[in-house]
């Protein structure tokens, strides 16, 4: 792979201002965790104001041991003594607070951040997931979200606890010596600067790494995870996987080590010249001693407090430089916040809603595509009508199901639900009335009760309609025989799960869809893992289902298409033919064609 410049790959110009950035973090971790980061941000504060307390008593015990007093007893430095001890032991109980809370705080950020980022992405449109930069800004986001947010916060918090430190020393130095003060603040500049410009090339070199860091994760689950291992195995892939993520990780490697040795190099200069304007201010302090121009008791106090403002004002160096470097990663999770907007929550339609679905002159491309999937179709489906879409792979049946049950829209053309109140055009409000069954179905490895109720969410998990879709799919005797029954869990990723043949998953997925009492039920393929015995079976309980209600049915297997009323056969995204079985068969045309060239591999030769 070509090796790139790590300062300037994956630059470009930010989409929102920093400061917003910020406030949206602090927003986020206010809402998540507020009474933690109030005694986080009062633990800072306290422990800068016993550092600034210590030294003030550090003076006081300096000032009474060489004034001359004659002090032979802990009298008068006894008290001091004890202020002491007790500003101290405020620090240490910061400290620890500090610490303790900022946990708490983490894992209720990251709850927020991740819940936040879920709505998003669950509610994206389906046409987001087929373009490869929605899933870059989503591995971004994710992959920053949580961390960055909390860095964003903690530099917010110690800036502010070092700025209150940073005052009372200035006040500190500026009485005895206000050059010193100078010093400090020119030595950490350029500390400031570089993790500044460090920030940036991390950043840039980050959002360089995220399509190879996706297929470098693709390649990993294709080796760990369940579902590919046999075929994995069976062509013995796993040596060609390994030297392709080896590959990438490499390249990775080889990226970050050129990145790390142009920030060491900035890094150690900048500290060169630090420490040497450093020992600069403190060599100042010393000639004012030997001078006499301030007390040894002064000049001991201002060297403390100069090696004290020189750690804080390198903590506010690597605040601010914290803080512009989470806000460049957190401004992927506020871009992809942005261009991913939740679908609104419309009113679902009743079957009695429906009178009939229609395609009018739709055109369709699927996102990134050049060519169009379905050219200036047109169909109609009424309520207690059960209508086939058949035609060879390609054809478009698929896409049209997709169309139909609100999950893409169409590019011309439009896609129309004519009610009793008049027509539906919002896929929002269509998508959420269609019950569903994907010739790719999910298998929930959740309880048997879960994988049906998952097809109708916004009502209650009703246990006797979920038997009832069992057992209109013909799965509800193998669910009572596992463990625990309905309430049971499936598969095998998880302990105690049971698992089930490809046409059991098949049947529990059209379950979920029965189980959504939809005035519109689309089957893609519903029957491609079960026998024969059991597709008739099936094919009877989606007739008694199509009263009140509207029945698409895409399949490949012909036979049973013959008592639908009415057929659709595309070739190449159009509608070819339309019409009954019989009336197919009688025009000898592509129906007939493909009828008969599926029933000839039935028939004795």
């Amino acid at each position: 792979m070509a090796q790139a410049d790590p300062i300037q790959m994956g630059d470009r110009p930010p989409e929102l201002p920093s400061w917003r950035i910020v406030r949206s973090a602090v927003r986020l971790v206010w809402g998540a965790s507020r009474r933690e980061l109030i005694l986080l941000i009062g633990a800072e504060f306290a422990s800068a104001l016993a550092l600034v307390m210590q030294l003030y008593l550090a003076k006081r015990v300096l000032d009474e041991l060489t004034g001359g007093s004659g002090i032979d007893s802990f009298d008068v430095l006894g008290p001091i003594l004890g202020l002491l001890l007790l500003a101290r032991v405020v620090a240490g109980l910061s400290w620890v607070l500090r610490n303790e809370t900022s946990l708490v705080i983490y894992e209720r950020v990251q709850r927020a951040a991740a819940l936040e980022l879920y709505e998003i992405a669950a509610a994206a449109e389906v046409a987001e997931y087929d373009d490869a930069e929605f899933h870059d800004r989503l591995r971004r986001a994710h992959s920053n979200v949580e961390r960055r947010i909390w860095s964003t916060v903690w530099s917010l918090v110690a800036l502010g606890s070092a700025l209150v430190s940073l005052v009372a020393l200035a006040v500190v130095l500026i009485v005895l010596a206000p050059l010193v003060l100078l010093l400090a603040v020119i030595a950490a500049l350029p500390l400031w600067w570089v993790r500044r410009r460090n920030n940036e090339a991390i950043y840039r070199l980050s959002y360089a790494f995220t399509p190879d860091d996706r297929e470098r994760t693709y390649l990993q689950k294709l080796l760990v995870d369940r579902e590919p291992a046999a075929e994995i195995r069976a062509y013995d892939l796993g040596p060609t996987l390994i030297r392709r993520i080896d590959a990438l990780f490499r390249d990775r490697v080889d990226r970050v080590r050129d990145l790390v040795r142009g920030r060491t190099a900035w890094a150690g200069a900048a500290s060169i010249v630090s420490n040497v304007i450093g020992i600069g201010a403190i060599a100042v302090l010393v000639q004012l001693m030997i001078s006499g121009r301030i007390s040894v008791a002064d000049g001991g106090v201002a060297i403390l407090a100069l090696q004290q403002a020189g750690g804080r004002l390198a903590s506010v160096s690597e605040s601010v430089g914290s803080l512009g470097g989470a806000a460049l990663f957190l401004e992927d999770y506020e871009v992809f916040l942005r261009h991913a907007v939740p679908a609104p929550r419309d009113d679902v339609l009743s079957g009695d809603d429906l009178e009939e679905l229609r395609f009018e002159d739709v055109t369709f491309t699927y996102p990134g595509q050049p060519a169009p999937v379905l050219h200036g179709v047109d169909l109609r489906v009424r309520k207690g009508e059960l209508v086939a879409l058949v035609g060879v792979n390609g054809s478009g049946k698929s896409t049209m199901a997709k169309l139909m049950t609100g999950l893409y829209g169409p590019d011309s053309g439009s896609v129309v639900w004519e009610t009793s109140s008049g027509p539906v055009t919002d896929r929002h409000r269509i998508r959420r009335t269609v019950g569903l069954v994907f010739q790719h179905f999910l298998r929930f490895e959740l309880s048997a009760l879960d994988n049906v109720t998952f097809g109708d969410v916004h009502e209650a998990a009703d246990r006797e309609r979920a038997w009832i879709a069992l057992e209109s799919a013909g799965i509800s005797e193998v669910i009572r025989t596992i463990p625990d029954g309905i309430d049971g869990r499936l598969g095998r990723s998880f302990a105690k799960g049971s698992e089930l043949s490809a046409g059991q998953w098949q049947r529990l997925g059209i379950a979920r869809a029965f189980f959504r009492d939809a005035p519109l039920l689309v089957l893609d393929e519903p029957t491609a893992a079960v026998d024969v015995k059991a597709e008739q079976e099936l094919f009877n309980v989606v007739r008694s289902l199509q009263k009140g209600r509207a029945v698409v049915l895409i399949t490949h297997r012909m036979a049973t298409v013959r008592e639908a009323d009415r057929i659709y056969v595309l070739e190449g995204g159009r509608v070819v033919e339309v019409g009954t079985h019989r009336e197919l068969m009688a025009a000898g045309a592509a129906y007939a064609e493909l009828y008969d060239l599926q029933a000839r591999g039935y028939r004795d030769e």
